[in-house]
């Protein structure tokens, strides 16, 4: 089944956030709350592998530096499961050898903090 049908069938597109800081897990879930996603937001590499163990998403946001490992590993994980979840990486640790490991990784975009809100809005758009 594709995203977009996926998300026609709940209604709302769902969105898993990994990033340890607080504000910024805070300002992209609000973010996405403005445009109408549903968010789940977490802190760590362990905490995203429940919530994608409990439920269905259409899209990750991770961090690439988490207090429990590398987002690359989460990158790996999802792109291992036996679903269609674009991942999307967004880090303050930029550079053109992450981008290139991320993207071999599986993700279908990198991204370097500072990050603008139309941006994100951007990035959502094109994976959803």
């Amino acid at each position: 089944m594709k995203r977009a049908e996926r998300r026609s069938e709940a209604g709302v597109g769902r969105v898993l956030v990994v990033d340890d800081e607080p504000d910024i897990r805070e300002l992209l879930e609000l973010t996405l709350l403005r445009m109408g996603l549903d968010v789940d937001a977490v802190g760590s590499i362990g905490a995203a592998k429940e919530r994608l163990r409990d439920g269905q998403y259409e899209l990750c946001l991770t961090d690439m530096r988490l207090p429990d490992g590398e987002g690359l590993e989460l990158v790996r994980h999802i792109a291992a499961l036996p679903i269609d979840v674009p991942v999307a990486v967004i880090t303050a640790y930029g550079s053109a050898e992450n981008a290139v490991a991320a993207l071999k990784a599986g993700a279908f975009d990198y991204v370097s903090k500072p990050v603008g809100l139309e941006q994100v809005r951007a990035l959502v758009r094109s994976a959803l």
